[in-house]
């Protein structure tokens, strides 16, 4: 069974941990109900009467795994949760990692601007613990370009729409970036959608919605990066420039 959580959905100061699993459990609480599992509903029972305690979660967990159940949480802007009061706190971080490498039947994947040691540096800043890290469970995967195959995957979505000079042409322009193959396949996509515009005219338009959309995510990213990584990239960039302007 699996579950999305955004961050963001979190970033009331008020919410708590019983409302996080109340959340996070809903598609066990209707797996049992549908397959009407007694020991999965008493144990579910217990959690809601209990106020979703870490100890009445845990004891879920067990009967989960007793019944070849399995729950996925995904985080996304896990990073977000880290200066929270709650969710940002030692007992919340410390129940979660007890949870997940004690019990075969809880997984949980997050995403994060952030690299595993940055997250677990960030945690150190913020509460001054001596045990293992918080986030050391993690297995990190940096998730880089498409390849060649994945971007035709990412065009074929579109039905006939692309013509191979359309695709070309999206390569060109975005990279092998995802995030920019995005904007620009949904751009021209949208053009195709509306009054019929000259190829030139829809080609233009697709560079300056790129232009125009990107910049605003590209900003947020760049001012999030430390100093070392803009050096990196300018460097990068620049002993570039020559391929990318042509002269």
């Amino acid at each position: 069974q699996f579950v999305l959580l955004d961050a963001h959905m979190f970033q009331n100061p008020n919410l708590t941990v019983e409302r996080f699993w109340k959340e996070a459990l809903k598609p066990i609480d209707e797996y049992a109900s549908r397959r009407r599992d007694p020991l999965l509903l008493e144990a579910l029972e217990s959690c809601k009467a209990n106020n979703y305690d870490t100890f009445e979660v845990n004891e879920l967990l067990s009967a989960m795994n007793g019944c070849k159940v399995r729950l996925v949480v995904l985080i996304d802007e896990f990073d977000d949760l880290l200066d929270h009061a709650v969710f940002g706190s030692n007992e919340f971080l410390g129940s979660l990692r007890a949870l997940a490498t004690h019990n075969a039947s809880l997984g949980i994947v997050i995403t994060s601007r952030l690299s595993v040691s940055e997250l677990n540096a960030a945690t150190r800043r913020v509460h001054t613990t001596t045990g293992s890290p918080y986030i050391n469970y993690f297995m990190q995967i940096s998730l880089g370009a498409f390849s060649a195959k994945q971007i035709q995957s990412l065009l074929d979505r579109a039905g006939n729409v692309f013509s191979t000079v359309d695709r070309k042409l999206i390569v060109r322009l975005a990279g092998y970036h995802p995030y920019l193959l995005q904007i620009a396949a949904h751009a021209l996509f949208a053009l195709r959608q509306g009054t019929p515009k000259r190829l030139e005219d829809q080609y233009v338009s697709v560079w300056k919605t790129l232009c125009e959309q990107a910049q605003s995510t590209l900003d947020d990213a760049w001012s999030f990066w430390t100093l070392r990584t803009r050096q990196v990239l300018a460097v990068i960039a620049l002993d570039d420039m020559p391929r990318l302007l042509g002269k």
